[in-house]
């Protein structure tokens, strides 16, 4: 009797990032994760933006879920989440923000050459003749990278180098952080003022030990929303639903009850 509930991951990353979290949640409802525009297995035309991917998130959710979803955002994919949920708040029925959203608090381990065109594409192609580095590069997004499971590791390994190897991956990635550090400059006031408004349910789940978007971001996004809830998993780093997913799984269906009931009391 759950409602559906969408999936959308981080910059970068792509839909089995929810690999653990999607079975766990199907016990009792419906599940979706989607590729972002050109990432995994999505095409994309033009140049990928917030808005563009917001678009795809959301013609997905006319298509596959008419009488409205839960709408959950992994890093950057939480501003995507948030950007769907203002657009077409009758098709959201709740918001997941993990990790992210907007207003959020500098990131801690983003490197700024990124932002220049053609110097971050070039640090990036470097990788494809260096597996373990790119590995490594993975390192910042987990609180212990060595200590998850071996059938994890080597599926990141291959996944990164597919990503790496990627020239239409590495496109729609710069294309994409770009567009997200505009918005954070130029757009961080409007997603403020409408998360403010948002009168639907909220939670936050926040990785205790992320070194890529401080936990601070729980504090800055629980001072806006009015009926949020939220939740910091002890243990984890930037992508608690894969070093823990029967917490996170935990988490967001107590929150959004938590959150459901304080928007019914008011």
């Amino acid at each position: 009797e759950l409602p559906p509930i969408l999936f959308i991951h981080g910059l970068g990353d792509e839909a089995d990032s929810f690999r653990h979290v999607l079975p766990i949640l199907a016990r009792k409802q419906r599940v979706l994760a989607m590729d972002l525009p050109g990432f995994g297995r999505s095409k994309a035309e033009g140049r990928v933006t917030i808005r563009y991917c917001a678009k795809a998130a959301l013609d997905l959710l006319e298509a596959e879920t008419p009488d409205g979803a839960i709408v959950a955002g992994s890093s950057l994919g939480a501003a995507v989440a948030e950007r769907v949920a203002f657009k077409k708040p009758d098709l959201v029925r709740g918001l997941v923000l993990m990790d992210g959203g907007l207003p959020m608090p500098p990131a801690t381990s983003v490197n700024p050459s990124s932002l220049f065109p053609g110097l971050g594409e070039r640090y990036y192609r470097a990788y494809r003749d260096d597996p373990k580095a790119a590995y490594e590069s993975l390192r910042p997004y987990y609180a212990d990278l060595d200590a998850l499971p071996e059938a994890d590791r080597d599926f990141l390994a291959v996944r990164v180098q597919e990503r790496v190897g990627s020239e239409s991956q590495l496109r729609a990635y710069f294309s994409l952080f770009r567009s997200l550090a505009l918005t954070i400059m130029m757009g961080q006031g409007g997603y403020q003022r409408k998360l403010s408004r948002w009168g639907q349910p909220l939670a936050v789940i926040w990785g205790e030990k992320d070194s890529v978007v401080p936990p601070s971001g729980v504090d800055l996004l629980m001072r806006v929303a009015p009926y949020g809830r939220s939740r910091v998993i002890a243990g984890a780093g930037h992508l608690p639903h894969q070093e823990r997913p029967e917490e996170t799984a935990a988490a967001i269906r107590e929150l959004l009850a938590e959150s459901t009931k304080a928007c019914e009391d008011d």
